[in-house]
């Protein structure tokens, strides 16, 4: 029996092998990304581990046009928030999917979940003029709210739509790895500041250094929501000179490979949820 399924938004592919290693070798993978630059590294990660059993093909995901009812199972992994006309590729998802299946999508919670990335989007985004602009949807914290993204698959035509918010620590060795992280990991934040001056791009990632300075050398930070709105309380205890953040996404381990940050990271995921556990 096979099980054609679709991985939207690819990126760098490591979602790709997952679905690929998981379907095995009676299955065929479909891994789609806008940008060929992306599709190419996936595909040069799908020829080192050896894999026969994926496609990939660039497309834009407002226009799929993929054969009704062909795939088992679709996965959109941080992507899911950024896509302008976000009901037309949900539908175009949809309507690839045969009857009952299922879609993944990975994205990251709310701006207050996520200090780590709205507090230098925040700062950019005011030395750009532009406040609101890295809050805006399509944007990073778009899908956030469980109940807006439920009602996204909803309104697509999805049922039995379930939400799973996994909290994820992440401790860095200094505040300047910490910086370099947001550098490396935030492209919209040069994006944000492309029409400022150089001393207006310093005095923002100055600004940057001092808000995150102040998880350095902290005893705990708390993230406190409540439970019947989706919420929860979580509590960590970090390290002296270590900078810590809760993010709020569906599925840890994507992250965590995509970060390279094993040496610095201690997580406790939901045992019970595995986004990739699709084909049933």
């Amino acid at each position: 029996m096979t099980w054609p399924e679709s991985t939207s938004a690819t990126g760098t592919g490591e979602q790709t092998l997952l679905a690929a290693q998981r379907v095995g070798p009676t299955g065929a993978v479909l891994a789609t990304d806008i940008a060929a630059r992306m599709l190419a590294l996936a595909e040069e990660a799908v020829a080192r581990a050896g894999l026969g059993n994926v496609e990939t093909r660039v497309l834009d995901a407002r226009d799929l046009n993929l054969e009704p009812g062909s795939f088992d199972a679709a996965i959109a992994r941080l992507a899911l928030m950024l896509v302008p006309e976000r009901a037309r590729v949900m539908a175009g998802i949809h309507q690839a999917l045969r009857p009952g299946k299922k879609f993944a999508a990975l994205v990251i919670g709310t701006a207050d979940e996520c200090p780590l990335i709205a507090l230098p989007m925040g700062i950019a985004g005011r030395h750009a003029g532009a406040p609101q602009a890295p809050f805006g949807d399509p944007g990073l914290f778009a899908l956030g709210d469980p109940v807006v993204l439920e009602a996204v698959y909803r309104d697509a035509g999805f049922r039995d739509v379930t939400v799973e918010a996994a909290p994820v620590q992440r401790r860095f060795p200094s505040l300047a790895v910490a910086m370099q992280n947001v550098r490396d990991l935030l492209p919209e934040i040069p994006q944000l500041l492309m029409q400022a001056t150089e001393t207006e791009r310093e005095a923002a990632w100055a600004e940057i250094e001092d808000a995150l300075r102040q998880y350095d050398n902290a005893d705990e930070i708390v993230a406190l929501r409540s439970n019947n709105q989706h919420e929860r309380l979580v509590r960590e205890k970090i390290r002296s000179e270590r900078i810590n953040a809760i993010l709020n996404v569906s599925s840890v381990r994507h992250l965590l490979n995509q970060m390279n940050l094993w040496r610095y990271i201690h997580y406790v995921p939901n045992p019970n949820f595995d986004p990739l556990n699709i084909r049933t």
